[in-house]
């Protein structure tokens, strides 16, 4: 393993995660000098997997929640605690190619003002099949924001996968752009905190397979899945109001002058719109899914008479 591996902590928050926890995780091994398997009391066999890692490799530690305390509170435990300079999440049903986070941790090495390096990022499905073309984030490019308000303006009108979330940060900006609210859209709000604060870069070399879920999952009940999961059972209901006010703030947070103010209205208004854009487009694709099966159906009635 390199040397400089040894200033990173990866973690790997873990909840049933059983079926693809053997690749994730042996996916991560010689990548990071300490391994953490946050394991949030997990009933399906993973716990078993994450004690048979730790005992045989010794960079890899176990941990093993008595209760489940939601997997908000599962991402934040390894980072309040990492000692280490650099920090990584890595989710417990992907996995990561070969030097994945050297690559990562060598940009921000070569560069002490950066304050994430993110990679390249292949969707596949439950069986590993890829779903669509590599997604590269060229739009992180350090050249190209050099000021925080070009950052966060990158940021909204051009994040679209969430998956930069498991780059590798400074610890210390990583630390101090957290804040303790569990809501949806988490991952975009830690997004812009950490851009606030720091320059962010895209490796393309580096890559990461992240698992998409098309036969298990279905996009009406995903919100409701990830409101459930991320907070202790009995929390309420969320909405995206939290994650689009957060947003706003850290936007505003950087206008200094008339001029910084006026663009950062104009990011807040692209965040604003995003949300009903989505909603709207769903429903065009209905109307025409709809319209399709009318003109299928009047096909085959006219062929039958």
């Amino acid at each position: 393993m390199d040397p400089l591996l040894a200033k990173l902590t990866l973690a790997i928050p873990v909840y049933n995660e059983g079926r693809f926890l053997r690749e994730a995780i042996g996916s991560c091994l010689g990548q990071a000098g300490q391994i953490l398997l946050c394991d949030n009391a997990s009933d399906d066999g993973s716990s078993e997997i994450c004690a048979e890692f730790a005992a045989n490799h010794p960079e890899v530690t176990h941990i093993r929640r008595e209760r489940n305390i939601g997997a908000f509170n599962n991402f934040k435990e390894p980072l309040i605690g990492c000692s280490t300079e650099y920090f990584c999440w890595i989710g417990g049903h992907d996995r990561i190619a070969a030097d994945y986070t050297l690559h990562l941790v060598r940009r921000l090495e070569d560069n002490p003002t950066f304050a994430l390096a993110a990679g390249t990022i292949q969707h596949m499905d439950e069986e590993g099949r890829l779903l669509k073309g590599p997604i590269r984030s060229v739009f992180l490019d350090a050249r190209k924001q050099p000021a925080p308000l070009d950052r966060i303006e990158a940021l909204a009108w051009h994040l679209r996968d969430c998956f930069v979330f498991h780059g590798v940060y400074r610890t210390a900006i990583l630390k101090q752009a957290w804040f303790d609210l569990p809501c949806l859209g988490f991952d975009r709000i830690l997004l812009f905190r950490v851009g606030a604060i720091g320059r962010m870069d895209y490796v393309p070399e580096a890559l990461l397979h992240a698992r998409d879920f098309p036969a298990m999952r279905k996009i009406k009940q995903d919100k409701k899945r990830r409101s459930e999961i991320l907070t202790e059972k009995g929390a309420s209901p969320m909405t995206n109001f939290e994650r689009n006010f957060h947003l706003a703030q850290t936007t505003l947070s950087l206008a200094h002058d008339d001029a910084s103010l006026s663009r950062a209205f104009r990011i807040i208004q692209k965040i604003r719109s995003r949300h009903h854009e989505r909603r709207r487009y769903r429903k065009i694709h209905i109307l025409f899914a709809a319209l399709a099966l009318f003109l299928l159906s009047l096909l085959v009635t006219l062929a039958i008479y």
